[in-house]
C-alpha cells in the first residue's frame, strides 16, 4: 500500500538548494543522499548477463570515487524480489559477481519498484536532514508477474513521492513502450529513456546511469540530460 508521510514540507524535503554538514566542516548539497537501483533480472536479460555486471561495477566504481557519502540500495527482480542491499554505505559494497547476477523467470516490476520505495521512505522520513532520493528502474521488459502492487499504486507512490518530498525517478527500458510505461507509472518525459536491447546498449546505459547518479549527488539540477546520452 502507498506509504505517505505522517508531516512533510515540500519546499524543504530533497530540494536540491538545502545544505548539510558534510566531512571537514565543508557543506554539502541538500540532505544525506539515498540512491535506489531497481535491476531486471528476468530471462530476457540473459543474453546481456555480462554487460550488465561489467556496466554495474563501472557505476559503482565511479560512485565511489565520489566525496559524497551516499547510502545505497540495490534490487533484482524476476518473479521474486531479492533485495542484495538495503542502505549500505555505497563505500562498503563490493563489486558484482556473474554468479551474482543470474536472470531467469518473468518480471514482477512493480512489485520491485513497490518496495524499494517503501524500504527507502522507512529510512528518509525521519532523517533529520531532508533526504535527497533517486530510484533508477532498469528493465528490458513489460510488467508480467507482480502480486502486491498494481499501476496505479505505483503511479500514486511516485506521484506523492515526487511532489511532496522532491524525490526522482530514473526509467531505463527497451522497445518503443519505453516512455508510454514510464509515463504511466508517474515519471517525467525528461527521465525516462530506451536502450538497445544488446551488450554495447547496456553498456551505454549504465555508463549514462553512472554519469546522472554522480551529478545528482553533486547536487546538479540538470543531471538528468546526462541519461540521455545512453539511448540506443
Amino acid at each position: 500500500m502507498p506509504q505517505y508521510l505522517t508531516a512533510s514540507n515540500p519546499k524543504r524535503s530533497g530540494s536540491l538548494e538545502n545544505t548539510r554538514p558534510g566531512a571537514n566542516g565543508k557543506l554539502l548539497p541538500g540532505g544525506p543522499v539515498e540512491i535506489g537501483m531497481v535491476f531486471d533480472r528476468s530471462a530476457s536479460m540473459k543474453h546481456l548477463r555480462n554487460a550488465a555486471v561489467a556496466g554495474f561495477n563501472v557505476l559503482l566504481d565511479e560512485q565511489k570515487k565520489l566525496e559524497v557519502p551516499a547510502r545505497f540500495s540495490l534490487s533484482y527482480f524476476n518473479d521474486n524480489i531479492v533485495c542484495v542491499h538495503d542502505g549500505t554505505s555505497i563505500a562498503n559494497i563490493g563489486t558484482m559477481e556473474p554468479a551474482d547476477y543470474s536472470p531467469e523467470g518473468n518480471t514482477a516490476l512493480l512489485d520491485a519498484i513497490g518496495d524499494m520505495i517503501q524500504a527507502i521512505a522507512g529510512r528518509a522520513d525521519p532523517a533529520p536532514y531532508p533526504a535527497r532520493v533517486l530510484v533508477a528502474i532498469l528493465t528490458d521488459g513489460q510488467e508480467n508477474s507482480s502480486t502486491r502492487f498494481d499501476k496505479a499504486e505505483i503511479f500514486e507512490l511516485i506521484s506523492y513521492r515526487r511532489a511532496a518530498c522532491n524525490w526522482q525517478f530514473l526509467f531505463m527500458g527497451v522497445g518503443g513502450r519505453t516512455v508510454a510505461t514510464g509515463l504511466s507509472l508517474g515519471i517525467q518525459r525528461s527521465n525516462i529513456v530506451e536502450f538497445g536491447a544488446d551488450p554495447e546498449g547496456v553498456r551505454k546505459v549504465m555508463l549514462a546511469l553512472s554519469g546522472a547518479l554522480r551529478a545528482y549527488q553533486l547536487g546538479q539540477k540538470n543531471y538528468a540530460l546526462l541519461l540521455g546520452e545512453g539511448r540506443k
